[in-house]
């Protein structure tokens, strides 16, 4: 018996669901669920928050009406002011739910017989304040109730006194609801009262037990700074500013504070390319005293980056200085300049340049004289005999004043390297300076055979032999060839052009003929030449070569060439031009914005000609083996050039966090070149210290300081760095 496949196959009937049908019922029916679910959930909290406000409700009514039942003498808490019987906070627990109850007691002075001052009974009657809060399915605003008691008697101001306390902000503005303790243990009972102001920014305490310099006042709110009073000898020798606060007998004492929200700064200790330095211990200090005589600061803390270089700290408004803890670096400068002017509800981010240690160095703060802002772009130069530095204030500098290690280096770790040149440039003969290319007089090239560096493989026909160390011709079944030449390739590195060279041979004629040439300009014309002979070039060139020429008219006998000896001389001192490449300098930030230019000295030799000293600039975002460095010119073209210096860097290189230049050196008068001996390229990046320059490694002694900046009086005087190694310049325009 067989059973079909038509038969066997699984279907739904037509009465039933196909198996998408059924898929998306039971979708729809998941998310009616949760819809359902998450509305129920929402309706369930809301009941619960009504039965938690009921009960709340129930909690207050029911302690209004103890409190009701008490003497007015005895109306105030344990803890707060007026004193009484009734506990200032207390916890009931109903239906597993822990219902908070803080009761605040007032004096009230109602304006019916004056207010005080005039009125100098102000404790008319008490009012009695009832909140509840509870744990679970909190509301946002707690239950509160309010009531107010009067006396049965007359008013009396025997052996009490009225505190009136004043809270604004940095601005003088008010504060309102912020938090108050008032509190004296030196009274029985103690009195402790934590009451907040009103919209006025106001407390007014009444009928308090006259007291001297014991009442102690600390004001505080969430997200703000403390203000407080101090007990007097708890400073030390030093006189509280602020004393704890006396109440006189039918007297009003006014105190005010001052509040207002924090801020938060976020240190950084880097080095002077942004790279973070890590675990670097300083001491934060404000300006805002506590005490006197000797003054004792509000805020004073000694602090310690982390492993990445970063502290983050919440700090109310104030003027902070940084003293440096550290016996391996210098604090180098800082963004934004010390102090620290911190204002209130504030992120400021606060960057610590480190330097290396050094004993002698000079930290530059250059400032407006009317506005005491720091000038960035001013031109400070120290100079001491042979010694000469040039900073510019504000910017990050990339500077290179010696070239005479070579080339080679890709990246800028080694400041006398460089990556590359066209062999038209001298780094080494002048130390500092880089020029064009000159050299001897003369040079020489000897050739005897003895390896086949310098042979032309495609040229040479005859027999170079290593072994015999000679040239011959070649020999075809045991009889000589009539002729074939011998070749060079390049002999000199020198640039300069050659003028007139002197062949010298050693050699076996054999009786035979060798014919020499020699060529100047790579072997586009070759000219004869005579051995012992100075001969001048009809075209000469910077690439010498020789050629000879070797016959025979027996072919049992060839001649041969043992030794060349060639001496040349140039026309020019100099090559008319050269160019290098500097290594890829990394400032260190992602996002740097670039200053100018400037290189030195600013002017050349007239008999060089116009723009003999020019520069290009290329820059990336990243410095990976595949980065391509376009050299531009100021305008951002390729065929521009920036010929002046202090001329603006193209903003098209901002924002690109690696940087190189290219000097092009040329002249006209090959007996004249013109002369690099620094560069400067200014940007500025978080970490750029506006105003400031620093000065590392000084020798002890006195120094010539000039200060220059358009716009403004240029500045000069002496400053022995022995003694000082900070030094505030204000600028008048």
């Amino acid at each position: 018996m067989s059973i079909s496949s038509k038969n066997s196959a699984v279907s739904f009937s037509s009465q039933g669901f196909t198996l998408p049908e059924l898929l998306v019922t039971i979708i729809t029916i998941v998310i009616v669920f949760l819809g359902f679910w998450g509305a129920l959930t929402i309706t369930l909290r809301g009941i619960m928050q009504a039965r938690c406000r009921l009960l709340a409700l129930e909690i207050a009514n029911q302690q209004m009406e103890i409190i009701r039942n008490f003497p007015y003498a005895q109306i105030g808490t344990t803890e707060g002011w007026p004193s009484g019987n009734i506990p200032s906070n207390q916890i009931i627990t109903k239906e597993k739910i822990n219902f908070t109850i803080r009761i605040t007691p007032r004096y009230i002075d109602d304006p019916f017989d004056g207010l005080a001052p005039q009125d100098r009974i102000p404790n008319d009657y008490k009012k009695i304040e009832i909140q509840v809060t509870w744990d679970k399915y909190p509301c946002p605003s707690p239950v509160s109730l309010t009531s107010t008691f009067a006396p049965k008697g007359l008013e009396t101001t025997t052996g009490t006194g009225t505190l009136f306390i004043t809270v604004f902000n940095a601005s003088g503005q008010p504060v309102p609801q912020a938090q108050i303790q008032v509190k004296n243990i030196f009274l029985t009972p103690n009195i402790i009262i934590n009451d907040r102001t009103d919209n006025d920014g106001e407390l007014k305490i009444y009928a308090l037990p006259i007291s001297v310099e014991r009442y102690q006042i600390k004001v505080t709110k969430s997200g703000y700074s403390a203000d407080y009073t101090i007990t007097p000898n708890t400073l030390g020798n030093s006189t509280p500013i602020k004393p704890d606060v006396s109440i006189i007998e039918g007297e009003i004492t006014s105190v005010s504070f001052n509040i207002d929200k924090l801020s938060t700064v976020n240190i950084f200790t880097v080095n002077e390319r942004c790279s973070s330095i890590e675990n670097i211990s300083f001491t934060l200090s404000g300006g805002k005293l506590i005490g006197t005589e000797p003054d004792v600061v509000k805020y004073s803390q000694n602090l310690t980056t982390n492993i990445q270089g970063q502290l983050s700290l919440s700090l109310e408004w104030d003027t902070y200085n940084i003293n440096l803890n550290s016996s391996f670096y210098d604090l180098a400068g800082s963004n934004p300049l010390l102090p620290l002017e911190l204002m209130p509800d504030t992120v400021l981010d606060l960057y610590l340049v480190l330097k290396e240690r050094s004993d002698h160095k000079l930290l530059v703060i250059i400032k407006d004289a009317g506005n005491g802002q720091p000038i960035s772009g001013a031109e400070v130069i120290l100079t001491k005999a042979a010694f000469s530095q040039t900073k510019i204030t504000g910017f990050g500098i990339w500077t290179q004043t010696d070239w005479q290690e070579g080339p080679g280096q890709r990246d800028f770790i080694n400041e006398k390297k460089y990556w590359e040149d066209d062999k038209g440039v001298d780094t080494t003969s002048s130390p500092g300076n880089v020029l064009l290319y000159s050299g001897p007089p003369y040079l020489s090239f000897e050739e005897e055979f003895k390896d086949t560096a310098y042979k032309d493989q495609e040229t040479t026909t005859a027999i170079w032999d290593t072994v015999q160390e000679e040239v011959r011709l070649p020999q075809v079944n045991g009889e000589y060839l009539t002729q074939a030449a011998v070749q060079s390739l390049k002999l000199n590195l020198d640039p300069r052009i050659i003028s007139r060279v002197t062949l010298g041979v050693e050699q076996d004629l054999n009786g035979q003929t060798i014919d020499y040439f020699l060529s100047a300009d790579g072997g586009e014309h070759f000219e004869i030449v005579n051995p012992g002979e100075t001969h001048e070039f009809i075209w000469p060139g910077n690439d010498l070569r020789w050629k000879a020429l070797l016959r025979t008219d027996n072919s049992l006998v060839t001649p041969s060439i043992e030794e060349v000896d060639i001496s040349y001389t140039f026309a020019d001192t100099y090559v008319s031009s050269g160019n290098l490449t500097s290594s890829i300098f990394d400032t260190g930030h992602l996002s740097p914005n670039y200053g100018a230019l400037r290189w030195g000295p600013g002017t050349q030799n007239p008999d060089c000609g116009a723009n003999c000293l020019k520069f290009q600039i290329a820059s990336s975002p990243t410095n990976v083996t595949e980065t391509v460095w376009t050299f531009l010119g100021p305008n951002g073209a390729e065929n521009t050039y920036y010929t002046v210096s202090n001329t603006s860097i193209y903003s098209g290189h901002d924002n690109h966090r690696f940087i190189r230049y290219k000097a092009f050196l040329s002249t006209q008068n090959k007996e004249v070149s013109p002369i690099l001996s620094d560069v400067f390229i200014a940007y500025t990046a978080l970490c750029s210290k506006p105003g400031q320059v620093f000065f590392p490694n000084l020798e002890a002694g006195v120094y010539n300081i000039t200060i220059k900046m358009p716009g403004y009086v240029s500045y000069s005087d002496t400053i022995n760095v022995s003694q000082i190694d900070r030094l505030e310049i204000p600028l008048s325009k």
